[in-house]
């Protein structure tokens, strides 16, 4: 027991390390499932586009959106989310899936989404590293 208490005292740092990381995973958890976002995997984000005709939201800045994006997504800045819902009460019968860059910010918005009407509700888990980490394709702004 002694050895642990040891270890522990002599690499702190690494301590901290993980309970922080520990820490990220629970919240990044915590909120989507509060919020009552489904996070999906970027093969689900393929099938519901092509089965369901879901709706993409790419929530990231312009110039992320204009280096590469979900093909056929919506651009809407954070910040415009509550003047752009007609142009997404368009698609109120139909899922629409919430993209960020890292997968942090999509719960959230996708929870704002929610109390505006809309109700078939997604964030990409993992945002468009994951989409980008799964070989899938993007389109360029022109």
């Amino acid at each position: 027991m002694q050895d642990i208490i040891s270890f522990v005292i002599k690499y702190w740092y690494l301590w901290a390390s993980l309970l922080a990381v520990i820490f990220i995973l629970i919240r990044t958890e915590l909120t989507s499932t509060v919020a009552g976002i489904l996070l999906i995997s970027p093969d689900d984000v393929v099938t519901k586009m092509n089965h369901e005709d879901a709706m993409v939201v790419d929530v990231r800045d312009n110039n992320a959106y204009a280096n590469g994006h979900i093909l056929g997504a919506h651009h809407v800045m954070p910040k415009d989310i509550d003047d752009k819902k007609h142009k997404l009460a368009k698609a109120k019968d139909k899922p629409i899936i919430v993209v960020d860059a890292q997968g942090q910010q999509a719960p959230k918005l996708a929870a704002t989404l929610r109390e505006q009407g809309l109700t078939t509700l997604f964030a990409l888990k993992g945002g468009m590293s994951a989409w980008t980490a799964a070989g899938l394709p993007l389109a360029k702004k022109h």
